[in-house]
């Protein structure tokens, strides 16, 4: 069996998705979706649906300046201007605590896990 050598972000994003989802959990890192996919993904936006941007999604289309004032920030692969690029740590140890209450979290609590942290990136405070 073949795989097709295509991204998965375009085929995710090469039909509307507004009237199919609800909610989208992005959780890749790509960094080219054409024109089509664009359009969708951002009619899905608009459409005031939900877009979760996890991880190192944070670094996906850099040169497209829509999907950072969407996710809130961006990943600096390179310098550019007068910022240098982002840097991330692999294996560090965190502590969360949830913050607040709600029925998703409550259950959960204080843990602590292994992952990457990131340095550097943009930031679109509202």
């Amino acid at each position: 069996m073949a795989l097709d050598a295509r991204p998965l972000e375009r085929e995710a994003f090469s039909r509307e998705i507004v009237s199919r989802f609800d909610v989208l959990v992005v959780y890749d890192f790509v960094q080219a979706l054409g024109e089509e996919g664009k359009g969708h993904l951002r009619a899905f936006a608009e459409a005031g649906k939900g877009i979760v941007v996890l991880h190192h999604a944070l670094c996906d289309y850099q040169d497209w300046p829509w999907f950072e004032e969407m996710a809130g920030g961006r990943y600096l692969a390179s310098d550019q201007g007068g910022w240098k690029a982002s840097t991330y740590r692999h294996d560090v140890a965190l502590f969360v605590k949830p913050v607040g209450s709600h029925p998703i979290i409550d259950p959960v609590g204080p843990m602590q896990l292994v992952d990457e942290t990131y340095k550097g990136c943009a930031s679109r405070r509202r």
